[in-house]
């Protein structure tokens, strides 16, 4: 999935005007992903080394997808939009 958003810094967020189905798309991959990729999978996704880095990153996203399902679609779109 390519949604065409490369944020390359926080500022970019104020720019950012994302229509609600590739919202609601981000957030289904997301959600697969999250239930369905181990550690290694992420390994070989990412090209990491099994390192504590890789770990700590693994980690991130786990937690960057339990954070993101703390609010509703509606609700994230209102905030992606504003």
């Amino acid at each position: 999935m390519k949604l065409g958003y490369r944020l390359k810094s926080i500022d970019d967020f104020e720019d950012l005007n994302m229509p609600t189905e590739q919202l609601e798309q981000l957030l289904q991959s997301l959600s697969s992903v999250y239930w369905n990729m181990d550690y290694y999978e992420f390994l070989q996704r990412t090209g990491f080394r099994d390192d504590p880095y890789a770990l700590e990153k693994f980690k991130t996203f786990q937690q960057m997808y339990q954070l993101m399902t703390q609010f509703d679609s509606e609700t994230l779109q209102k905030l992606l939009s504003a």
